[in-house]
């Protein structure tokens, strides 16, 4: 079998069933909060990674293996095995990040958690700047997911938030309980992200794709920011919600409302504008840049609507109700397709951003109302319903 193939195979099945899920048990049982605080925090994730990775991987994997003496394969899975590589530390990092986000260490949080992209342009900047082989920059992500586990790991051993390690076969039933009730949510988010674009590439043109992939990438720009703002809110509304005390959550929303909404809509403004700026008197007229201006309009427009309830987007996953944030995303899935799939035809690439738009809408809509009937509280007006 060829050298590259074997590595896949080989780094790939230790990337899906790597121990990260133990891992993140051992270090839950093992600190001195409430385990349960930490538990409804992020031990969905390590699940959903192996449950959701383990037979994509064994897919891919007997693939590979029937096409092992292909030299053409073995040409195409070389970048593969090395990322792989990486990857095998990727759920461990995110289930370490969590957990100091979750002990509020905010920041060796925030250094660890900027530190992986900081090394990864700084490796692949000196790479392309030296005279070595470009090829060597598939390592960089490698090394950075090394140095992070590395340090996250010293850190958590120095400030003494583990003691010892234990095992649990009760945690463990509940770590895939929960893992598998919410295994769904995260795909289909990131399905979401990308679907647009998938339908945009069936029904339409590669220039309108890229135009509208353009526009896009700038509101996920503004959206991650959201994002950020939603991971420092997790662990507040964990407590909140293992206390069945709303009063910290209800401060968040307020804030978020007061603050969150007002900066998206200036962010918004300012990208509208350079973006406007950039298609006039930057770029050639050829180029069709400001052809994505509506998209980009239609896509902030319905995230400003929202952004201030985009931080508590998890509120059902945190609040131990991962199959409702499972549906909520299926929801917000198939608003995205449904509108696109029908608008499309009719008047292009605004089709899909009218159907990107309203799953921004239909999904914070959904999330209201769950967390209303499931929690008793009315996030639009920020009252508790007992």
């Amino acid at each position: 079998m060829h050298k590259n193939i074997t590595s896949t195979i080989f780094y790939s099945l230790l990337f899906a069933m790597g121990g990260a899920p133990t891992i993140a048990m051992m270090l839950i049982l093992s600190q001195k909060h409430d385990p349960n605080i930490m538990y409804q925090a992020f031990i969905g994730l390590s699940v959903i990674f192996a449950c959701i990775l383990v037979p994509l991987i064994l897919i891919q994997n007997a693939y590979l293996l029937y096409k092992r003496k292909n030299p053409e394969m073995e040409e195409k899975v070389e970048v593969v095995s090395k990322i792989y590589l990486g990857l095998i530390f990727f759920p461990l990092n995110k289930i370490l990040i969590s957990y100091l986000n979750g002990l509020r260490c905010m920041k060796a949080f925030s250094i660890l958690q900027a530190m992986r992209y900081l090394v990864v342009m700084a490796l692949v900047t000196a790479i392309a700047a030296s005279e070595l082989p470009i090829e060597l920059a598939t390592f960089c992500f490698v090394a950075a997911e090394l140095l992070t586990a590395t340090l996250a790991l010293i850190y958590i051993k120095h400030a003494r938030l583990v003691d010892q390690l234990s095992f649990s076969r009760e945690w463990v039933l509940r770590h895939y309980r929960f893992g598998t009730k919410g295994l769904a949510a995260g795909m289909f988010a990131e399905v979401n992200s990308r679907i647009d674009v998938l339908l945009i590439g069936f029904f339409l043109s590669d220039k309108e794709t890229g135009i509208y992939s353009f526009a896009a990438m700038l509101v996920d720009g503004v959206y991650h920011v959201l994002a950020m703002i939603r991971i420092n809110f997790n662990p507040i509304l964990v407590a909140a919600a293992r206390d069945n005390d709303w009063s910290a959550g209800q401060y968040l929303r307020r804030q978020s409302l007061r603050i969150v909404l007002p900066v998206t809509l200036l962010m918004s403004i300012l990208l509208v504008l350079s973006y406007y700026i950039l298609g006039v008197w930057v770029m050639p007229p050829e180029k069709g840049i400001l052809d994505g201006l509506p998209t980009l309009v239609i896509l902030l427009s319905a995230l400003v609507m929202v952004s201030f309830l985009v931080p508590f987007d998890n509120l059902l996953m945190v609040s131990g109700l991962p199959g409702f944030q499972t549906f909520q995303q299926l929801i917000l899935v198939g608003v995205n397709i449904v509108v696109a799939v029908l608008l499309l035809p009719i008047i292009g690439v605004e089709g899909a951003a009218f159907g990107t738009a309203l799953s921004y809408i239909s999904g914070i809509l959904a999330m209201v109302f769950f967390v209303r009937h499931r929690l008793g509280w009315n996030l639009i007006n920020n009252k508790l319903e007992l």
